[in-house]
């Protein structure tokens, strides 16, 4: 079975993240069973933003992808924005919508499932005539 460090921290009266990850272990193991592997998701999604769909237009140049604007609160201080200091983003979600609450991965950011194997990091670039960042 797999377990969130925060899904148990819900549950428990003690600070879990105060104790190491060490001792953490050798308590879980004593009380339920061996613990078989531990993986901190944390560092993998570190570059990940949380921004809101403020716009989202049918690409004038492609059929399945959309030119979004986006918000994330001037997170990011080195991405290009509009004067009204949204991002551009080309996406090619078909759910994708106006009001929606994304994650958005930068443009310098690492591609998450590639971590492991052959690192991929995004920049800015055109796709079809569009500036998508990230």
């Amino acid at each position: 079975m797999k377990v969130s460090l925060n899904w148990a921290q819900y549950y428990s009266n003690i600070d879990l993240k105060s104790i190491s990850t060490d001792e953490l272990l050798k308590k879980i193991g004593a009380q339920l069973g061996a613990v078989e592997e531990v993986t901190n998701w944390g560092a993998r999604y570190e570059d990940v933003l949380v921004a809101k769909v403020v716009s989202c237009e049918k690409h004038p140049n492609a059929d399945r992808l959309h030119v979004c604007l986006i918000d994330d609160g001037n997170a990011n201080k080195k991405v290009a924005r509009n004067p009204d200091g949204y991002v551009q983003v080309v996406c090619g979600a078909p759910n994708v919508r106006e009001g929606m609450i994304v994650a958005w991965i930068p443009p310098g950011a690492t591609v998450p499932a590639t971590i492991d194997s052959d690192p991929f990091t995004l920049e800015a670039r055109e796709l079809r005539g569009k500036v998508s960042n990230g």
